[in-house]
């Protein structure tokens, strides 16, 4: 399976390239077993395809039914919190830290995600962010490897 990852990820993108990634594997009924990744890093692609995968994935192998594989392509701090609530949660994922670097990630198109409302919602909630936070927008190109 690391090999199928990374022969589809090359296939796109270099393996030395340094880039963002985050890797989810899902059940063999589409749900989510686990999501782990890094938004931004200084290690090269390949590196880091290799450790999401024998730390979180190689284990459950059993289990997968599929993996997606998210690059990240774009990330920016939204400093205009007008544009916030109408920020399309299919094409921007959302990363917020508080002032106690309480941090949580919601990749874009995450299935039970409406809108940036819920988004910021569950963030709070899911990671006890709280207080003023500083609101991070990022897209990805979804790369999906299955069994």
């Amino acid at each position: 399976m690391l090999e199928q990852i990374k022969k589809s990820v090359v296939a796109r993108y270099k393996r030395d390239d340094t880039k963002g990634i985050f890797l989810s594997t899902f059940d063999k009924k589409g749900e989510l077993l686990n999501s782990q990744g890094v938004l931004h890093t200084d290690k090269k692609l390949g590196d880091v395809i290799e450790k999401l995968y024998k730390w979180f994935a190689e284990d459950n192998l059993k289990k997968i039914g599929l993996i997606t594989v998210d690059i990240v392509t774009s990330l920016f701090e939204e400093t205009n919190i007008s544009k916030i609530p109408s920020t399309s949660v299919k094409q921007y994922g959302f990363y917020v830290i508080d002032a106690n670097n309480k941090s949580g990630v919601i990749l874009p198109n995450t299935k039970w995600i409406a809108d940036a409302k819920n988004a910021l919602f569950v963030l709070k909630q899911k990671y006890g962010i709280s207080g003023k936070v500083k609101v991070f927008l990022f897209t990805t190109d979804r790369i999906i490897v299955t069994t």
